[in-house]
């Protein structure tokens, strides 16, 4: 090895030797810490692999998280903990853990959601598994249900709560629609609502557009189209759907 290249191994061997003494130094006064702070001439990528290597090797003990610069000093013994109550009981106080690394919340959700995917509430976090089935098994049992009443009972953000339940549709888990975003209709009786609509409209009109059906039934245009051919079933005679022109035309 040329003098040359020693010299710069030895100079990196000295930062890096420099910024490990940092970090342990800083994590005994400290739970949380942003390593791009650090004062350290190294890159972030450096400091990156620097600090995994302390974990790996078990000088430190916590969780960097990839996809920020923040390290958050945890025991295996806590770690453990963490995880296995996000797994047994799908949500954890998180008010405790933020007032622990005295963190934004964004921040702490980051963290909780590198255990398992899920919501920041002002005091607990969920987990997205434990949120369906709290979801699925409430409205399984119910023909119509207020969606604030998630908001009340989870403290959860009500927008949270709508894209949970539009995705446990889309997916074919629960069988519904919402309407204007504040009522969950089992299909059973939106399959009832649309067809009193339908048998009002026949003596009213000769055809009726999807979109006209979704403003006043405050439902969206796809929901509409799914349900619609089913419906048709329970009418026989009555109207036909028209999928490409967008409408349902009466049969008189």
């Amino acid at each position: 090895m040329s003098s040359f290249l020693k010299k710069i191994k030895e100079l990196f061997i000295s930062k890096e030797k420099i910024f490990n003494n940092l970090l342990i130094e800083e994590l005994e006064n400290k739970d949380f810490i942003n390593i791009r702070k650090l004062s350290s001439k190294l890159s972030v990528q450096q400091r990156y692999k620097i600090t995994n290597k302390l974990i790996s090797n078990g000088s430190i003990s916590g969780i960097l998280l990839p996809e920020t610069t923040f390290f958050f000093s945890i025991q295996n013994k806590e770690l453990t903990e963490i995880k296995d109550q996000l797994k047994r009981k799908g949500s954890i106080d998180s008010s405790s853990l933020k007032e622990k690394w005295g963190v934004k919340n964004k921040y702490l959700e980051l963290l909780l959601m590198h255990f398992e995917k899920g919501i920041l509430t002002p005091k607990t976090y969920y987990t997205i598994r434990y949120l369906h089935e709290h979801i699925l098994s409430t409205l399984n049992k119910e023909e119509e249900y207020e969606i604030k009443l998630f908001n009340e009972k989870l403290n959860a953000d009500l927008d949270d709560i709508i894209k949970i339940i539009l995705d446990l549709i889309e997916e074919g888990l629960l069988l519904g629609v919402l309407q204007n975003d504040e009522i969950f209709l089992s299909a059973t009786k939106f399959e009832d609502l649309i067809t009193e609509y339908a048998e009002e409209k026949y003596n009213l009109a000769d055809e009726v557009e999807f979109n006209e059906i979704s403003i006043d039934l405050k439902v969206s245009q796809d929901s509409i189209e799914k349900f619609l051919v089913n419906i048709v079933e329970k009418m026989p005679g009555i109207y036909a759907v028209y999928p490409l022109e967008k409408k349902i035309k009466f049969k008189k």
